[in-house]
């Protein structure tokens, strides 16, 4: 429920702030703010009803400096697998590729960088990961087989982006960010860990910041 609230209101703010006229990165930050804001609270209220004093492992929340090495192999399977997913789409309907960030001619100021990055670098990896991985796939591994578990998670992961950039290119936007989801819910099974995933969603991400900085 928190998810689909969450979801509604990024699309919404998306909406509004586009028919308002307003700049690209307040589009991004007021959408990002929602959106992060409404994942972190369903991740106390979780916590909360969990109730147990071994957060840190009941959720996977641990990290070993060997996830930097691992996360950094599995960025790289989930940059090849989000791009194969696409390819179609780009040979066929390349106006069905859009993007959640901003070009970088459409930032403004030197904060607005700093801010995309520790978003996109930081905190969604730390968030999403928590959210979707700790929280939504493991929930849905006690009640259907793992497969079910990360499809769906890797579903609404790629959902969860849509409200970035509405309309048709959104479409792949949600096929590719979903397909790199499944990669990271994977990783996350595997080792029964967030730290792999994080990693490689850290550096997932990072490809796609310098990206824009390049363009600058």
């Amino acid at each position: 429920m928190v998810f689909i609230v969450a979801n509604l209101a990024t699309v919404v703010a998306s909406h509004a702030t586009r028919s308002s006229g307003a700049s690209p990165s307040l589009r991004l930050l007021s959408v990002a703010a929602i959106l992060y804001g409404s994942l972190v609270l369903a991740a106390v209220h979780f916590y909360r009803q969990d109730g147990s004093l071994q957060f840190r492992h009941a959720y996977g929340l641990v990290f070993r400096w060997s996830d930097l090495a691992w996360g950094f192999v599995v960025s790289i399977v989930a940059r090849i697998a989000a791009t194969v997913v696409i390819l179609p789409l780009l040979l066929l309907a390349p106006d069905a590729v859009g993007t959640n960030i901003p070009s970088g001619d459409e930032l403004e100021g030197v904060w607005v960088l700093v801010a995309l990055s520790v978003a996109a670098v930081v905190l969604a990896p730390i968030v999403e990961e928590l959210y979707f991985r700790g929280f939504v796939q493991r929930s849905l591994e006690t009640r259907w087989s793992i497969a079910v578990a990360i499809a769906m998670a890797s579903v609404l992961f790629g959902l969860a982006h849509v409200g970035f950039q509405p309309g048709v290119g959104s479409i792949g936007i949600a096929l590719s960010t979903g397909t790199a989801g499944a990669v990271f819910g994977i990783a996350a099974w595997y080792t029964r860990r967030l730290g792999v995933s994080m990693a490689a969603h850290a550096m997932f991400n990072a490809v796609a910041v310098a990206a824009v900085l390049a363009s600058r």
